[in-house]
């Protein structure tokens, strides 16, 4: 028994326009599915990089409920639980000035890491910025530079 990958990554939105904004159009997502009217208490819109749908293609889920808000508020960095979402990009210059031209949110950076760097030792080629989505979602970028 093992666990082979990670299916997918749900975040509860408060306004599913302005979240589809920053996923679709700032990181560069595509939409693959949306429940439009079929529940009652939620919307879900489901957005992937890589369009094929396979057990190793990861996948974002966003859920905005019908009517009120959320029940809790978006964690952030250094409380419990997940506190950010980071992704590996191929061009982390691209995604700073996108985030200038969509007013997006950078909480930090961009910056470059150096050895050791989580639990890679990749040396200083570890390219990172932090945005924050419309919900207070923190979200690391980064780019693994040769």
């Amino acid at each position: 028994m093992a666990v082979t990958g990670v299916s997918h990554i749900p975040v509860g939105v408060r306004d599913m326009e302005k979240s589809l904004v920053f996923w679709r159009d700032f990181m560069g997502m595509t939409i693959s599915g949306d429940t439009g009217d079929r529940f009652k208490e939620r919307r879900s819109v489901f957005l992937r990089w890589n369009p094929e749908k396979t057990r190793d293609s990861v996948f974002m889920s966003l859920s905005a409920a019908r009517e009120g808000e959320p029940a809790a508020p978006a964690t952030g960095l250094g409380q419990l639980g997940i506190n950010h979402i980071s992704f590996w990009v191929d061009d982390l210059d691209a995604y700073v000035e996108r985030a200038k031209a969509l007013n997006i949110n950078v909480r930090m950076g961009p910056e470059t890491y150096g050895r050791p760097y989580g639990d890679l030792e990749h040396g200083e080629a570890i390219g990172t910025m932090m945005v924050i989505d419309p919900d207070g979602v923190a979200v690391q970028i980064e780019e693994w530079r040769e």
